[in-house]
């Protein structure tokens, strides 16, 4: 019981924070970056894929 719930708190951790790298994207992305925006969208977007990895790793785990 307590491992389901462990599992379904972080599978709806990581989709928010799969919303709020898609969100933070949209808002902060524009045609001219400079360096040090391009290196913090390339952080928030590594943040994203292992989010999104993370919500179907655990996804799996909760059906299985």
């Amino acid at each position: 019981m307590l491992l389901n719930s462990l599992f379904a708190f972080l599978h709806f951790a990581a989709a928010f924070t799969v919303v709020f790298t898609v969100i933070y994207e949209r808002v902060n992305f524009k045609q001219h970056l400079s360096i040090g925006e391009a290196k913090r969208l390339q952080k928030v977007d590594s943040i994203y894929g292992l989010s999104a990895v993370m919500v179907l790793i655990i996804g799996f785990l909760r059906v299985f």
